[in-house]
């Protein structure tokens, strides 16, 4: 029954979310050809992106708190995110990206599958590594990713800079249907294949120890883990920008709520996470504001008072 009221709520916001914008179009029958066009070809796509933009982001959340046992752990530790960054920051600089769009998304795939492979590589020189060795490649990572960036964005100019500001705040104003197709590939299919290893990550989360009894390959999983949150992450940044505290704040929360076993946890996760990226870009299209807002800053200002919250409720 807590389900089923939890999809109600799901439907309502994301058909509130389809009529409203800068103009409320109710659906109805009769449309004109221009309500179709914003509502079919605009509006839409940009939902279902937010939707598994946020519910993937939240899942690989979810399973990186499993892979490093800390509920802290965020989807971007690998340094997955800084390495899409650099492509899309050299889209910017070098092939004009913005005046196509779609460049972001491309560099910032090909960036991110090499990051990927950098840190697949580095992590596998030892046979036996430890989770927290990962976290270490995953600093290192970032730590050269914000030196390239930093370097960038020195010979970069006042147009370029606010380009790569905007983006790297995280922003859906710019998803169509083949972006948006993409997106629900690319973040869909591997939160349905990490969906199918709760039991695997049941057993990492109690230990190396307790995984090995159970004959869980530890290498292989973690391996796994890393393979499809990258893709996830990746491909979530590439297409939209870095939007924070979905990753790291739902599945927190979720676990603290329903308990941490993955079975649960992901589908809870992602239809939390959707709930929440969905809720931040509804309220963006209704801010009469100049421009639009990115809406990290909506997730960032939606994130810091409940975490406040959530520290307060431990403590008590």
């Amino acid at each position: 029954m807590r389900l089923f009221w939890k999809l109600a709520l799901f439907l309502l916001l994301f058909g509130y979310a389809w009529q409203t914008g800068a103009v409320f179009i109710p659906l109805k029958f009769g449309l004109s050809e221009v309500d179709r066009v914003i509502l079919f070809q605009l509006r839409l796509p940009r939902l279902l992106s937010a939707i598994f933009v946020g519910g993937g982001l939240a899942v690989a959340g979810a399973v990186m708190q499993a892979l490093f046992r800390n509920p802290l752990a965020d989807p971007f530790l690998t340094g997955m995110s800084a390495g899409v960054a650099v492509g899309a920051l050299g889209a910017i600089l070098y092939l004009d990206a913005a005046i196509h769009a779609s460049l972001f998304g491309l560099c910032g795939v090909v960036t991110g599958l090499l990051t990927t492979a950098l840190i697949y590589y580095l992590f596998t020189l030892k046979k036996y590594a430890p989770s927290y060795h990962l976290l270490l490649i995953g600093i290192a990572i970032n730590s050269f990713c914000s030196g390239l960036i930093g370097l960038f964005l020195f010979y970069s100019n006042t147009i370029q800079l606010r380009n790569f500001t905007f983006w790297s705040l995280g922003s859906l104003c710019s998803v169509d249907w083949t972006t948006t197709t993409w997106v629900m590939l690319l973040c869909g299919l591997p939160c349905v294949l990490l969906l199918s290893m709760s039991h695997e990550l049941d057993a990492i989360l109690l230990g190396d120890g307790e995984a090995l009894s159970l004959g869980i390959d530890i290498r292989k999983q973690q391996i796994r883990v890393l393979l499809l949150s990258s893709l996830i992450v990746g491909s979530a940044v590439s297409f939209c920008g870095v939007i924070g505290f979905v990753g790291i704040l739902v599945p927190h929360a979720v676990r603290l709520l329903s308990g941490a076993t993955h079975k649960t946890l992901l589908p809870l996760s992602w239809l939390y996470g959707a709930l929440l990226l969905l809720s931040a870009d509804t309220l963006i299209r209704q801010l009469h504001v100049f421009g639009e807002m990115p809406i990290g800053i909506i997730t960032a200002f939606l994130g810091a008072p409940v975490f406040l919250i959530i520290s307060s409720t431990q403590r008590n």
